[in-house]
């Protein structure tokens, strides 16, 4: 992984509550509302790196995207 920092890490997770607060808790690719793990009747929010870290992408808020489960299996 970029930079040594794993999805576990404080810098991950900080810069994923960023992203979600930037993008207002959205998908951005169908506009859906999007939660945390347990919330009812809202999907589970997925932050996607745009670049992917084994293509040298890294943990910062510009390289992330917020999306729903349905939109992150066709990112994937």
């Amino acid at each position: 992984m970029s930079e040594g920092v794993h999805r576990g890490s404080s810098v991950y997770q900080r810069e994923r509550d960023k992203a979600l607060r930037r993008d207002d808790w959205e998908c951005q690719s169908c506009g859906s509302t999007v939660g945390h793990v347990g919330e009812p009747e809202v999907p589970v929010a997925h932050v996607h790196h745009d670049t992917p870290l084994s293509d040298g992408g890294v943990h910062k808020v510009d390289n992330l995207i917020t999306l729903c489960p349905e939109c992150q299996a066709v990112f994937r």
